[in-house]
């Protein structure tokens, strides 16, 4: 009894090792938009109908959607930890424009990258302050809090992981809108100015240095939990 107990859950191993995911990298791109071209990793099922002809339909499908879903979120937890190594940006930040998505009907999901340009301000910004010693004359520079309204002789930040960079011109405004931001003169007049800002997530996320690590966790996730 115990022997043909094995043999089943061979067999039934066998079938279920038959269903193969596809992990596809796509760009898609936006014309005539501020918004930057969307990396997309989409994750697809093949030799569905083989195996699903052997199994109960409704348990059948459950199993896979929750196995896409877990690899999909184990893919973009591999994203958001390879690309906190490199940029210094908060998690959560990063988690508003990484996103997954899971397709029940088309037994697929995906994750997606989207957003503008990252604010400069998201970069651990700091104030260059200025002082001159009174007696020697000597002009000493140290960083502080970069808040709206406090003079500074420029603004540096931090936006790969150990390298502070500053930007000239650069000064912190306080906006209509609640947060504040670095701004830079858009000439020698004191107006336009225009807000500064870096790299997005999507430019973050479309490296192929990470692409390729986040398929292989996909592919390992999928393994482990169909």
């Amino acid at each position: 009894q115990s022997t043909g107990l094995r043999l089943l859950r061979s067999k039934l191993s066998l079938r279920w090792r038959r269903l193969l995911i596809e992990v596809l990298y796509l760009i898609s791109k936006q014309p005539n938009t501020e918004a930057q071209s969307t990396p997309m990793i989409k994750i697809k099922l093949k030799g569905v109908k083989e195996v699903q002809e052997k199994l109960n339909p409704e348990r059948f499908k459950k199993a896979i959607v929750r196995s896409l879903d877990r690899a999909a979120k184990s893919g973009r937890q591999e994203a958001l930890n390879l690309i906190r190594e490199r940029y210094n940006i908060k998690e959560s930040d990063l988690r508003k424009e990484i996103k997954t998505d899971i397709s029940p009907s088309k037994l697929q999901a995906t994750i997606t990258a989207k957003g503008r340009h990252i604010s400069l301000f998201k970069f651990s910004p700091k104030i260059i302050i200025e002082t001159i010693h009174r007696k020697s004359g000597a002009l000493y520079s140290r960083l502080g809090r970069a808040k709206a309204g406090r003079k500074a002789a420029g603004v540096t930040v931090q936006i790969v992981r150990g390298a502070r960079k500053r930007v000239r011109g650069g000064f912190v405004v306080q906006m209509r809108s609640g947060p504040e931001a670095i701004f830079k003169r858009a000439g020698k007049t004191r107006l336009p100015i225009k807000k500064m800002a870096s790299i997005g997530s999507p430019e973050m996320f479309g490296s192929m240095r990470i692409i390729n690590k986040v398929i292989d966790k996909v592919k390992e996730s999928w393994q482990k939990n169909i």
